[in-house]
């Protein structure tokens, strides 16, 4: 039960639902493009904190906050796999830490439009793995047994995708991005 400690722990969880229920539901809104979707996204986002809080009890607000939006993403996912949708992460933040995963940095500077775009260009093979580890949320080995592949393999597989989603997005896009700001300054 994960009020078993005190009142201190109901007050701290009240609290952050108030300072984060609003960002969230927007966050989500923009996810989903759907009011319901987001409304159940974060009500299924809140409902997982409670039930895993003695997980997270020692976060601080801000790790608090990013394990929500990790959660609330992943809900987010989940409901619009139900409803049969496929919608790309959108600009987290402006800018990445170098020694951030592959995937991490392009969902972070890409937005969707850029995404689709670099993914439209990888090879079937690439776009394929790439939409099941993160759209259909399947494992390594669940890939490896869809394409008839050790696990090892399918990991090597995903590596490769990520790199040349990656490669391409600097390309095309981070190289587009310097020349019109380049042409601005001038």
């Amino acid at each position: 039960m994960p009020f078993r400690d005190c009142a201190a722990d109901e007050e701290q969880l009240t609290c952050f639902f108030q300072h984060a229920a609003l960002p969230l539901y927007k966050y989500a809104l923009h996810l989903t493009r759907s009011v319901s979707l987001a409304e159940d996204a974060v009500q299924a986002t809140f409902t997982q904190l409670v039930q895993y809080y003695d997980r997270v009890r020692g976060f601080d607000e801000g790790r608090l906050l990013a394990y929500a939006k990790k959660v609330l993403v992943h809900q987010c996912g989940l409901l619009i796999k139900r409803q049969n949708m496929v919608v790309l992460l959108e600009e987290v933040s402006p800018r990445a830490a170098p020694q951030e995963p592959v995937v991490d940095f392009v969902e972070r500077q890409a937005t969707r439009a850029e995404l689709l775009y670099c993914i439209e260009r990888l090879k079937p093979r690439y776009r394929r793995i790439l939409h099941m580890k993160y759209f259909e949320n399947l494992s390594s080995e669940q890939i490896g047994r869809e394409l008839g592949l050790p696990a090892n393999q399918a990991r090597v597989l995903l590596t490769r995708a990520r790199g040349e989603l990656k490669r391409i997005y600097q390309q095309e896009i981070l190289r587009e991005d310097g020349a019109k700001e380049g042409r601005s300054h001038e």
